[in-house]
């Protein structure tokens, strides 16, 4: 997860990469525990844990994010 200020849309956007490329963003409706604890240096876990092949491009995955135990996970469509 990465914490992208300079992003035109969204200076709170969450980009989600893996291996180097670009899987999408975490809906902004969603970014709020997200965006604090990223500025505070932690650094929340996301896995995948579907795919929608039928959905629209920007809802293919979903994922399971993973603050820290004691922060509720955060699920998003991406």
């Amino acid at each position: 997860l990465v914490h992208e200020p300079s992003n035109k849309f969204d200076p709170k956007a969450i980009r989600i990469d893996f291996g180097g490329h670009k899987l999408g963003y975490i809906k902004a409706k969603d970014t709020s525990i997200l965006h604090d604890e990223i500025s505070k240096g932690n650094q929340p876990i996301a896995y995948l844990v579907g795919v929608n092949l039928e959905a629209k491009s920007y809802e293919l995955l979903r994922v399971r994010v993973l603050v820290d135990e004691s922060i509720p996970k955060v699920d998003a469509v991406i």
